[in-house]
């Protein structure tokens, strides 16, 4: 396995681990003082993994269709599980925005699939990447928002 697909599966690993951290923080001994913190590094980490994947992928001359295929489902699953989890608890978004974003990256998934079996490759838009620039900004600035909450 070459380092960017490492980056890649190490996005998806981390989404679970948010999940498990935001709902059951408390059985886990975090503190509400310092989820914010612990939430913030894992979106940021997340967020630097998609940065330096595809980078790496380049640099080194490994791109693969594999990793074209995962590194945008990566991304997906990881900023659902955020936005997902941040339907329970404290935030509270509401669950039809969660799936309207999941219904958008389904059917590109889904898209991108089809492609990839009839050997063809659905590259990435300017419009995919602004939007999950966007998510990316959002899921931070909805974190960092709970720091004032946590502080009481």
């Amino acid at each position: 396995m070459n380092l960017a697909l490492f980056l890649t599966l190490g996005r998806i690993v981390l989404s679970p681990i948010f999940l498990l951290i935001y709902i059951y923080h408390v059985q886990l001994g975090i503190s509400l003082l310092t989820l914010p913190f612990i939430l913030i590094g894992l979106v940021v980490l997340a967020e630097l993994t998609d940065l330096f994947d595809g980078m790496a992928a380049r640099l080194r001359n490994q791109v693969t269709e594999l990793g074209k295929l995962l590194d945008p489902m990566a991304d997906s699953i990881f900023r659902l599980s955020v936005f997902l989890a941040l339907t329970q608890g404290f935030v509270k978004l509401p669950l039809w925005l969660v799936l309207f974003f999941f219904y958008r990256d389904s059917i590109i998934s889904l898209l991108r699939t089809v492609c990839a079996l009839r050997g063809f490759t659905l590259a990435a838009r300017f419009s995919g990447k602004v939007k999950a620039v966007v998510q990316g900004v959002a899921a931070l600035a909805i974190l960092g928002l709970m720091i004032p909450y946590a502080l009481g």
